[in-house]
């Protein structure tokens, strides 16, 4: 299912007239994204730090390991298989995942890869899970809504 990229914006636009219309300031926080100053620009900040830390012990390993330069490069695993950038991972969740039978959210994907490297995921709906998922958000900014599509 496709939805037209202004549409995707909708929601941002709706921010931005209501911060004019009450005097918020819009500064730029992780990658450019332009969101309301305060919780939300809080949150992708505090995701970014998460990304590059070793918080959740993943044997040295972190998020950035994998999807380097914040999230923006792939990489590939040592096997070849190749592990994709995270530029549109929000405009593709929820997708169905085969091997487990289910719908992923981008919060199970995100919990599934820290496991991946064994690190401890964060639990569902914790702050720290919300900022990595707000900041991994931001970098799908603009991008086609394709659910259940492909990571490029």
């Amino acid at each position: 299912m496709k939805i037209h990229p202004w549409f995707c914006r909708l929601p941002t636009l709706l921010v931005v007239a209501f911060g004019l219309a009450v005097g918020t300031s819009f500064p730029a926080s992780a990658d450019n994204v332009q969101v309301e100053s305060g919780p939300l620009s809080d949150a992708i900040l505090q995701g970014q730090k998460l990304f590059m830390s070793e918080k959740f012990g993943g044997n040295g390993k972190t998020c950035n390991s994998c999807h380097p330069d914040g999230g923006k490069s792939g990489s590939a695993l040592p096997d070849g298989r190749k592990i994709p950038a995270l530029h549109n991972a929000a405009a593709i969740f929820p997708r169905y995942h085969p091997r487990k039978d289910r719908i992923f959210t981008l919060s199970d994907q995100v919990r599934h890869c820290i496991g991946e490297i064994k690190g401890k995921p964060p639990e569902y709906a914790s702050a720290e899970l919300n900022a990595i998922v707000s900041y991994v958000s931001s970098l799908s900014e603009g991008q086609t809504i394709d659910l259940g599509g492909l990571p490029k």
